[in-house]
């Protein structure tokens, strides 16, 4: 994770024509730019963008703009299973720079079209605290999702079959929903960058008749989801891999809800990473609903004074939950994702 609160004296790298980078200076000090000092509050949200969309492909989107530190100061935003937000944050060199930016609202990069938004420092410090961790050298991991309920090691080895597994399938690790049944996902321990690669060229690829989803994973993320198994939590992030101070349910939430909208309705009390879950149904259309965790007990009581209270111009009600009500949700695909296999219609009534 970017630590936005130490970041050095920043370069100015001007983007030409097409995004490409013509030059790079040292932001000018206060006798040599009209502005006294640099406010870090230059950054603008990039809202909307292809999933697949790289820094590189931001740059050549504000194409005209000085950026701060060049690709460095563009920060894709990514949800906790790893997979991009469709959200950036671009830090710029100037006011007219962030002017410059804003021209580019509602312009489309591919088929979308992108919402330039400016925010400031803190809002951006924010955002990136609740990045989880990323990989880093040295962890040849991927997740693989969407695997059958019947999955077995030789399965996954067959899949990524030119793939080295470390320790053959030893290296697999299937995680599991509370009640012991399978979740559709696993870790797989690889031996090399070159492993990995290859591993997530398998994306989409099927095992029998359902297509699996292939990511780069991080050892934090392998221990953390150890941890929850252990807890008999099944993925709920806490603080300390379970469900710590408590938990409370809201129900009546706009449909356009999302996390920073909840987190806002809760501010000054603590929500560890991962802490909020936005129901969505097998469609992935929000139901108005959500658990969210919190740090301490004291926090939950705060959290519950702020029951009939507005998100927007609907009331929201705000209930005392627990843990055992919220695992039921994330393997109905509670975090939005794909469901399991077992996400399936009940019998006829």
């Amino acid at each position: 994770m970017a630590d936005v609160t130490s970041l050095p004296p920043p370069a100015v790298v001007p983007v030409g024509v097409g995004g490409q980078q013509t030059s790079s200076t040292v932001a000018p000090g206060p006798s040599q730019g009209k502005s006294p000092t640099h406010d870090g509050n230059y950054i603008v949200r990039a809202r909307g963008l292809p999933y697949d969309a790289s820094r590189d492909d931001v740059i050549r989107f504000l194409s005209g703009c000085n950026l701060l530190r060049g690709a460095e100061g563009v920060h894709i935003l990514v949800g906790v299973d790893g997979r991009s937000k469709g959200e950036a944050l671009v830090e710029l060199a100037a006011e007219e720079d962030v002017e410059k930016a804003m021209r580019h609202h509602t312009e489309t990069m591919g088929h979308r079209y992108i919402e330039i938004l400016q925010i400031n420092r803190l809002e951006m410090e924010w955002e990136m605290n609740q990045q989880p961790p990323a990989p880093y050298s040295g962890d040849y991991l991927v997740r693989l999702r969407g695997l059958p309920w019947s999955a077995q090691a030789k399965d996954v080895l067959e899949l990524l079959k030119d793939c080295v597994v470390l320790n053959g399938d030893k290296g697999i690790h299937f995680t599991f929903a509370p009640d012991g049944r399978a979740s559709g996902e696993a870790f797989v321990e690889l031996c090399s960058e070159e492993d990995v690669s290859k591993a997530l060229s398998h994306n989409r690829d099927h095992i029998g008749k359902r297509y699996v989803e292939i990511f780069r994973a991080s050892r934090g993320q392998l221990d953390w989801e150890g941890r929850l198994d252990q807890k008999g939590v099944g993925g709920f992030g806490g603080v300390d891999g379970g469900v710590s101070g408590g938990v409370v349910r809201l129900r009546g939430l706009p449909f356009r809800c999302t996390e920073e909208d909840v987190r806002k309705f809760f501010q000054g009390l603590g929500i560890p990473p991962n802490g909020v879950i936005l129901q969505k149904d097998q469609d992935n259309r929000e139901t108005g609903e959500a658990y969210v965790e919190f740090v301490s007990p004291e926090d939950v009581e705060k959290a519950l004074e702020k029951d009939r209270q507005e998100i927007g111009h609907r009331y929201i009600e705000v209930f005392r939950s627990t843990g055992a009500e919220i695992k039921p949700t994330i393997y109905r695909g509670g975090f939005g994702g794909r469901p399991t296999p077992y996400d399936r219609p009940g019998p006829p009534g």
